[in-house]
This record gives structure tokens, C-alpha cells and sequence, in this order.
């Protein structure tokens, strides 16, 4: 998956930031911000799917709140509960 990617299905999971952190408009760190600002620790994030990048890194696509903004966040600014998040993006 590239950046601006949005082969992304809406599935089960949930959770939350783990480190304050900008959504990115793809499942790579050189991907740009989608939403402008930082999340701060502890929003609450609805879970849309999971991928791996080609470096290996999980990321995950979600939503604050259920409601825009939208975008990818990597598995190490999430709390444990990610794992919920089961769905493949496509």
C-alpha cells in the first residue's frame, strides 16, 4: 500500500493513542500528516483495518471516534488493545 491509499474496509476493534502522534495518509512514516494536528494520548480510535508496510510495520487505518479525521497509525502509538483491530486492508 502506497501513500493517499484508501483500500480500506470498515471492520471491528478499537483503541487508543499510546504517544501523542499525527494520523498519516498511508502505513508508512514517510507518508504525510492526514489530519493536521497531534492526537492527543488516550483519544479514543475506531479500528477500519490492518496492514503490514514493506518495511515490515504494522499500521493500522482508523478513525477518531468513529467520525473523521481518518488515517494510519503505526502499532507502536496504540495501546495493546489494538489487537482487536483484525481486519486486512485490502
Amino acid at each position: 500500500m502506497a501513500c493517499w491509499d484508501d483500500n480500506v474496509v470498515n471492520g471491528p476493534g478499537g483503541t487508543s493513542v499510546r504517544s501523542s502522534v499525527r494520523l498519516r495518509n498511508g502505513p508508512d512514516a514517510g507518508c504525510g500528516n492526514s489530519s493536521g494536528y497531534s492526537l492527543p494520548v488516550g483519544t479514543r480510535l475506531g479500528g477500519w483495518c490492518c496492514t503490514y508496510n514493506e518495511s515490515g510495520n504494522k499500521w493500522y487505518y482508523v478513525s477518531v471516534g468513529g467520525a473523521a479525521p481518518y488515517g494510519w497509525i503505526h502499532s507502536g502509538n496504540v495501546t495493546p488493545d489494538a489487537s482487536s483491530i483484525t481486519t486486512p486492508c485490502s
